[in-house]
């Protein structure tokens, strides 16, 4: 069984399993969340009525849980225990094996190329990185989006994507595919406008391209973003490129 929370709930075994309900759909994600750890219902109860649970929020999310099983273990008997997703004195526990997650995967594949490309080995933390990024079709959690109790793994699952970029496209440079990484950095520099370090890596491709003044341009699109935005200056990276290239350093 397969389950992705990198993007829309997907969960297939053999073919798709259909998960049905919004706040269905949110359990079962706010399970693997915490995959293989006991949730407590007081948290689960937070992710499907974060602000005022009906009466019967407790016995509801019962039903809940045993819709879940049923999807999730279709051949189970109503009498044999449940293997999936299991009963736990302070909530449930979803059973994930090595593989079948794809957040756990994306990590290990994440954990293993950050070394490698501090290692010399860009290649590697490049075909790494870039496998890693091939599990998100979207944001993370898409379904629990509006989810008060999602966002701190949102944020942190967002931030492991933007460090997946980073160690990608560092590895590209490193190979010296400078023309190749220029249309992605520009693809990333929309996407997070207000994320430094892909302005610095992008301005850092364009200069050993040869295009000193598209480089520049881009220091000054940053500067104008930054104080509109977030009324702040560049950063010390943004600054000190924006020296290397008007002293030539980077050619």
């Amino acid at each position: 069984m397969q389950f992705e929370i990198l993007g829309p709930l997907r969960v297939t075994d053999a073919g798709p399993v259909k998960v049905s309900g919004q706040r269905r759909r949110i359990l079962l994600v706010a399970l693997l969340t915490h995959a293989n750890s006991a949730v407590s219902n007081e948290e689960l109860l937070d992710w499907l009525w974060p602000r005022c649970p009906p009466r019967s929020a407790q016995a509801t999310l019962h039903v809940y849980i045993s819709t879940l099983r049923r999807a999730l273990e279709p051949y189970r008997e109503p009498w044999q225990p449940a293997e999936r997703l299991l009963t736990h004195p302070t909530g449930y526990l979803i059973k994930v094996a090595d593989g079948e997650l794809d957040v756990l995967r994306f990590e290990r594949l994440l954990a293993a190329a950050t070394p490698a490309l501090d290692e010399g080995d860009a290649q590697r933390a490049y075909e790494l990185a870039s496998e890693a990024l091939a599990w998100w079709r979207g944001p993370a959690l898409a379904d629990a989006a509006a989810v008060d109790a999602a966002r701190g793994e949102i944020t942190r699952l967002e931030e492991l994507r933007l460090s997946a970029e980073t160690v990608r496209v560092k590895a590209l440079l490193a190979l010296g595919r400078h023309r190749d990484v220029v249309p992605e950095l520009t693809r990333l520099v929309a996407h997070y406008p207000l994320h430094e370090p892909f302005y610095v890596l992008l301005m850092i491709a364009l200069s050993q391209c040869g295009r000193r003044a598209d480089a520049l341009a881009v220091f000054r699109r940053a500067r104008t973003v930054l104080a509109r935005e977030v009324q702040v200056a560049p950063g010390r990276d943004l600054r000190r490129t924006e020296a290397a290239i008007l002293a030539g350093e980077l050619d």
